[in-house]
């Protein structure tokens, strides 16, 4: 587990735009990186800030595993293989994009 802490001029959206509604990123191109905000700001109908920049630390669950192999020679050319996969996460952590 990594706990990272916030950058205090990070923010987050959330973004919806409606089937006949269109975005184009367009409009970004000549705005500089520190300038997304108060540009993303001009369009509330489709970004909406995501409510989760008061708290200042957040946790990531890395997806680490112990990985064993093992070759066993049973006859000449002839191996036999044996894998083991050992998660390295707490139980009742899960991460359902790994």
């Amino acid at each position: 587990m990594v706990v990272y802490k916030r950058y205090e001029e990070e923010y987050g959206y959330n973004q919806g735009i409606p089937v006949p509604d269109r975005f184009y990123l367009s409009l970004l191109n000549c705005v500089s990186i520190d300038d997304y905000k108060t540009t993303l700001d001009h369009y509330p109908q489709h970004f909406a800030p995501d409510g989760l920049n008061s708290e200042m630390n957040y946790k990531v669950s890395l997806p680490t595993t112990v990985q064993i192999k093992a070759d066993y020679s049973l006859q000449d050319r002839f191996y036999l293989n044996a894998d083991l996969q050992l998660a390295m996460t707490c139980k009742g952590q899960y991460n359902s994009n790994f």
